[in-house]
């Protein structure tokens, strides 16, 4: 983090009263933050709420305690983003395992529209990878309280219905994948997010009524109902749908939900 190649930073750390040595490395960096507390919140999208309250920068996002900014990510997102105007940022993110290890995955942005959100699990965007200006939070606010696994999705989709984000062709953070991540799949948060998640893009995508949007809406139902379709016919594949079969046996049985 402090390792930004730029100086006018504003580091805020809201601490949920961990019991761990969270404190102690905390109290390490005091010297370079802005604000730090540790009491009892109610719940991860309040805290973030609480944190954003405590800036006054331009620029905004946040961190979760286990994913990390690269360094010069906060640099290549001075440079790019526009603070005479509402604009957020997109990058690129690479996955690290519990150890700090890069896995064989990464997340490269070509594109984002409302497919995205339709289809959030199989395209999803790492949060730490995405920035926005002051003038977007003015107009669109922070998170939604009520929200414990979407709130992240719920923000960019108000942002995307405000304004199109400009793509970054560059890496900004690494995302950390484990079992007690929410949106970890087979992880043992994952069925609530996708329950969560569920009744959140019925909510706002099905029921969209934004005139600005329904072209695109109904080209991406048309885009998932052609994927659906092409994977049945791949499931009916006297090959390809054995393959599947015995590939979903295997994955139940080796990860259990």
């Amino acid at each position: 983090m402090l390792l930004q190649n730029y100086p006018n930073l504003e580091y805020v750390i809201i601490d949920g009263g961990s019991t761990d040595n969270s404190i102690e490395i905390i109290k390490k960096y005091e010297p370079w933050l802005t604000y730090w507390v540790s009491e009892k919140d109610k719940g991860q999208s309040h805290a973030i709420n609480k944190g954003f309250e405590r800036c006054t920068g331009d620029i905004f996002n946040w961190l979760c305690s286990d994913d990390i900014l690269l360094n010069n990510a906060f640099y290549n997102v001075a440079v790019a983003m526009k603070l005479d105007a509402p604009c957020w940022l997109i990058g690129n993110a690479f996955q690290i395992d519990e150890n700090s290890k890069y896995t064989k995955k990464e997340t490269v942005i070509s594109y984002f529209d409302i497919r995205c959100f339709l289809c959030w699990p199989a395209t999803a965007i790492p949060q730490p990878a995405i920035f926005w200006n002051k003038k977007l939070k003015d107009l669109v606010g922070f998170i939604d309280e009520k929200l414990d696994y979407t709130m992240d999705i719920d923000l960019w989709f108000r942002f995307y219905t405000k304004q199109k984000p400009t793509l970054l062709n560059c890496f900004l953070s690494q995302s950390r994948l484990h079992d007690s991540a929410k949106t970890t799949p087979y992880g043992k948060y994952h069925q609530m997010f996708v329950d969560e998640l569920a009744q959140w893009v019925l909510n706002n995508i099905y029921r969209l009524d934004d005139e600005a949007l329904m072209p695109e809406l109904k080209q991406g139902l048309a885009f998932l109902q052609s994927e659906m379709s092409a994977l049945k016919r791949l499931r009916n594949h006297i090959f390809f749908g054995k393959l599947m079969k015995l590939w979903k046996i295997l994955i139940n049985k080796n990860f259990p939900v």
